[in-house]
């Protein structure tokens, strides 16, 4: 069966691309396996916060914290209109009515501060432990200097296992996970050209949970890169070393508040991946670029990274199998950019945006 989000070069046969094909399709149930692995955590920290949720919040609760929230409301909205047209700041006023609101909540309905202090305990674990699997393969980016780019195109000729590939690539991945689908909208437009080797993420997402006590989550997964085929001449593992540069990137989270004693969590990140289409060896390795991971307790918070990755001068990369290949063995090796977002929200409005733009300019694969 096809892959709509595979492309590949029309030099490649047919039966070539069906075995790509088929272990595309091993990579992807992997990676599911990952991503259930990971979520399965989080859904029974859910499952729980619910729980709390419904044990501490009853119908007559509900109606005493609707009636506590319009009490405070209006009073609120009534001394801000008593200084509509004035050169007033009025933040302090609002300022001053939520901790008001929130102290009449937690004095008439006690279970509110439990289970408060318990969703706060959520997205402080999920803040430390990361909401996406720790990378198998952890690295850092450097950037390298112009003079210094050409001596070390020169060398890496000097291994007679190195092939090095240049743009146009042999075929490319192009695909979005949709994991938790409580998105009001997701713009995903991206881009994986193998004949120049430009890689472009342009995504935009927003969610609204507009509930109160509901604790919504929303999370997609985003791929975008290229493929190249190697032979082993020799029984070995595999090294990966790819240039490119950044051209532009961006990541964009916001949080914004509707209204009553809100939370919200969110984590946006970047990496690089590279996966082994092998049977035997379907792993995926990442290197984390960029990450923005936050939380708000009701008020409003936006975080946004602009070039935080290096775009002046190409950067080399490592990548290493952890499996080995015999001699002869021919493998496809994908190498792109990754983008993953997960947010839960209570009573708030999220909206991101990713805009990635990349030239891999050179794989080069080698057996160690």
């Amino acid at each position: 069966m096809r892959s709509p989000d595979l492309k590949f070069s029309r030099k490649l046969k047919p039966e070539l691309k069906s075995k790509i094909e088929k272990n595309y399709r091993k990579l992807l149930l992997a990676r599911k396996a990952d991503q259930q692995k990971a979520d399965s955590v989080i859904e029974r920290e859910l499952l729980e916060l619910n729980r709390v949720s419904k044990s501490a919040i009853g119908k007559n609760e509900l109606k005493l914290y609707a009636r506590l929230y319009t009490k405070h409301k209006l009073a609120c909205e009534s001394e801000r209109l008593r200084l509509l047209g004035k050169k007033s700041d009025t933040s302090g006023i609002l300022i001053r009515h939520r901790a008001a609101f929130k102290k009449d909540v937690e004095k008439s309905i006690p279970g509110i501060s439990k289970l408060v202090q318990k969703r706060r305990q959520l997205f402080s674990r999920l803040s430390k432990a990361g909401v996406v699997r720790p990378p198998r393969k952890s690295g850092i980016v450097k950037g390298i200097s112009s003079n210094l780019l050409e001596i070390l195109e020169g060398f890496e000729f000097n291994d007679p296992t190195a092939v090095s590939i240049e743009p146009p690539y042999h075929f490319t991945e192009n695909r979005i996970d949709i994991i938790h689908n409580n998105f009001n909208s997701l713009n995903y437009d991206s881009l994986a050209d193998a004949d120049s080797g430009l890689i472009i993420h342009n995504i935009t997402s927003y969610h609204e949970d507009n509930a109160w006590f509901t604790h919504k989550a929303a999370k997609y997964e985003a791929h975008a890169g290229f493929g190249v085929n190697y032979t082993m001449p020799v029984t070995g593992t595999v090294s990966v070393d790819v240039l490119l540069q950044s051209l532009y990137n961006k990541n964009l989270i916001s949080i914004t508040d509707n209204s009553g004693l809100s939370e919200g969590y969110a984590n946006l990140e970047n990496k690089l991946y590279m996966n082994i289409l092998h049977p035997n060896n379907i792993v995926p390795f990442e290197i984390e670029l960029n990450k923005i991971d936050m939380s708000t307790g009701g008020d409003d918070k936006t975080v946004t990274h602009i070039n935080k990755i290096d775009t002046e001068f190409a950067k080399w990369i490592n990548f290493r199998s952890t499996g080995s290949f015999i001699a002869g063995t021919e493998l496809q090796i994908l190498i792109g950019n990754k983008e993953s977002l997960y947010n839960i929200l209570d009573d708030m409005q999220c909206s991101s945006e990713t805009l990635y733009s990349w030239f891999v300019r050179k794989i080069v694969v080698k057996a160690v």
